[in-house]
């Protein structure tokens, strides 16, 4: 059985590092991790359960006794983007699921029950969408096509590592920190076609990665047998900037003046996107030894990461007759804003060695009515959620989960009248094997 698990370990890794673009649902970010996490919708921060707490809470792993746990999500997202007010079309895309992975390992230091360890690689976030070619809206220049044809793609991963120690400083309170090791990973093309004025937009269509680092802080404070506090905090994740060589014109993007625009003269250009910082208060109740009520708040500082992102290269401007200067940068203004999280969550033991639950996620969109048009290519307008889920212990050893997750569709409609809409749902199924030693 150990050398299946060790099997079992390696595949985990493997799909890790090549799987599709995770889509998930609090902006870019997954509300749960793991089939516990998700099946709490992500009201765990004071109620560690398995090694995704080295994610939600690492100070958890002075709770949850040694162990290794690996996870598996099927996501099937529904994302659509409709240009029909505007005489073009809509269409839901054609990318029908993708998969987040993920592996952790935890134990303790020593005999004396006070210093832990762990380790885990998880898929935390990500955005994909694949659209077109489609008519769309238009340009707006002079003579263009009312209805172009538009073409849209996003791929976004980011994988985080997390080499974590904790401490027990007593039976009450616990505190843990880890150095975020990460990967990021952005593809993106949001291009479109016009009869007089050619293709326009960008077209950055290599997946390029890039490492990062950053570091993450918890806390775990249990007042008695009823009530435990958790907090953590993750620090804006610093990272590297990812390369494109592109051909000339693959950005070609208007200037903030609206009378010209700036064409990539070609070579390597990059773009600088670090990951935002969060953190996350929880309460975890159990009014009789057998019911766990739990509740977190969290707050994701997307704006400062991703309401403004530079592409840095060559750029010729262009006016109405010509060329009429040169820049080395260009800004995207996405403009994602910050958000906050509620999440509630109730599990129940009913054996010995069974656990039912389920929870409710609530959330901003990063996406707001003003920056639709900018965002068409990464509809992260995602609000609402419910899951169910479920942990049934497999003799002395193992453990298995399963969760279900049910996203409700939320539609964003741009307010520079084109009517212009964005939209997000879906349904995820995980499954989770752990082993306890």
């Amino acid at each position: 059985m150990k050398n299946l698990f060790k099997l079992l370990s390696i595949a985990c890794l493997v799909t890790v590092m090549s799987s599709a673009p995770a889509f998930a649902v609090n902006g870019n970010q997954v509300r749960g991790v793991g089939a516990y996490g998700e099946g709490m919708s992500g009201a765990v921060t004071a109620a560690p359960f398995d090694t995704s707490t080295l994610v939600t809470n690492p100070a958890g792993i002075t709770k949850i006794g040694n162990r290794t746990d690996m996870n598996f999500s099927l996501f099937s997202p529904k994302r659509k983007v409709d240009f029909s007010a505007s005489g073009g079309e809509e269409t839901y895309g054609n990318t029908d699921f993708y998969m987040l992975p993920g592996i952790g390992l935890s134990g303790q230091v020593g005999d004396d029950d006070t210093l832990f360890v762990g380790m885990g690689i998880f898929v935390t976030a990500g955005m994909g969408a694949d659209f077109g070619p489609m008519k769309g809206i238009g340009i707006g220049a002079p003579g263009a096509d009312r209805n172009p044809t538009w073409r849209l793609f996003s791929k976004m991963q980011f994988w985080k590592m997390t080499p974590t120690i904790a401490k027990k400083i007593n039976d009450q309170f616990s505190i843990a920190g880890s150095i975020n090791i990460n990967y990021q990973e952005v593809q993106l093309q949001q291009s479109v076609v016009d009869s007089k004025y050619g293709t326009n937009g960008i077209m950055a269509n290599s997946a390029e990665g890039t490492m990062g680092y950053g570091f993450t802080l918890g806390a775990l404070y249990e007042v008695n047998d009823m009530i435990t506090f958790g907090a953590n905090y993750s620090s804006r994740q610093n990272m590297g900037d990812m390369k494109y060589n592109l051909l000339a014109g693959s950005l070609a993007l208007p200037n903030k003046d609206g009378t010209s625009a700036v064409n990539a003269v070609g070579g390597e250009y990059a773009i600088d996107l670090d990951f935002p910082s969060q953190w996350a208060l929880g309460v975890a109740v159990k009014p009789m030894p057998t019911l766990l009520i739990t509740a977190d708040y969290k707050r994701i500082n997307f704006s400062e990461s991703y309401d403004q992102v530079d592409i840095k290269g060559d750029f010729v401007n262009m006016g109405p007759s010509g060329p009429v200067g040169t820049s080395n940068k260009y800004t995207l203004d996405f403009g994602w804003e910050d958000i906050s999280v509620m999440a509630i969550a109730v599990q129940f033991q009913v054996a010995e060695a069974a656990w039912i639950r389920a929870g409710y996620n609530q959330s901003d969109s990063t996406v707001g009515e003003e920056d639709v048009s900018n965002n068409v290519a990464l509809p992260a307008v995602g609000k609402t959620s419910w899951s169910l889920g479920a942990t049934i212990n497999l003799g002395d050893m193992w453990q298995t989960s399963l969760a279900y997750v049910n996203m409700q569709e939320n539609t964003v409609e741009a307010s520079d009248g084109s009517g212009t809409q964005i939209t997000l749902g879906g349904t995820s199924l995980t499954w989770g094997l752990g082993a306890r030693f």
